[in-house]
């Protein structure tokens, strides 16, 4: 909340309540979160773990056979592996450095 709280001159009048941490809007908010889990991703949950298996070992294979230059060829256009850098398209340009 603290990125909505430094924008609110740009966030629409049903977002500010949030930057201002009001706790009623964000008991309303969780409670919308959760009817539209329930009612858009629990129906489906298997077919996504299906698909999150499907991509988790296929990304294994590329690892076992490509190495990391390969796994990570595999993650384009949305991140781009540049030795010693990970490229990620984001919201935000920033910098993160993992330090190992």
């Amino acid at each position: 909340m603290e990125l909505l709280a430094r924008n609110t001159s740009r966030l629409p009048a049903w977002v500010r309540p949030l930057a201002e941490g009001d706790a009623g809007a964000v008991v309303d908010l969780g409670r919308v979160l959760r009817d539209y889990h329930a009612a858009a991703i629990a129906p489906h949950h298997e077919l996504i773990q299906d698909g999150v298996a499907a991509d988790h070992a296929y990304r294994v294979r590329a690892l076992s056979s490509s190495g990391l230059d390969g796994m990570f060829a595999t993650l384009r256009p949305m991140m781009d592996w540049r030795p010693p850098v990970l490229h990620v398209t984001y919201l935000l340009d920033r910098d993160l450095h993992l330090r190992g």
